[in-house]
């Protein structure tokens, strides 16, 4: 005699997916830069609030070069809100976002009207 799932309760019912769940950013970051020319932080993967820390140090240590400095988002898959707000945040700071993919420059653009 099996069960019959109708009759579980509906708490029962729910399953883990249910949940809401904590998005994990997951990036690649590199730091290129030459004598001459701009400091490039290369960022590749999914960008989510909770990766902007390392980003920021990143963006820290190449402000100490007294370099102009560019953020290659080419690789970048996924932005949440918080990163988008922050990438507006350092075009306000002179840090150039270069080949930023085509659905999240309209993003940026909203956040910096605001």
């Amino acid at each position: 005699m099996g069960i019959a799932r109708d009759s579980e309760p509906e708490e029962a019912a729910i399953g883990v997916t249910d949940l809401p769940q904590r998005k994990i950013g997951v990036i690649k970051m590199a730091a290129t830069h030459d004598l001459s020319g701009p400091v490039i932080l290369e960022i590749a993967g999914n960008l989510y609030g909770n990766c902007l820390g390392r980003l920021r140090r990143q963006i820290g240590k190449a402000r100490r070069l007294n370099k102009p400095i560019l953020i290659d988002l080419g690789e970048v898959t996924l932005v949440d809100p918080d990163s988008v707000h922050f990438l507006a945040e350092q075009t306000r700071e002179n840090i150039k976002l270069i080949n930023c993919p085509e659905y999240i420059e309209p993003w940026i653009h909203r956040e910096l009207q605001q």
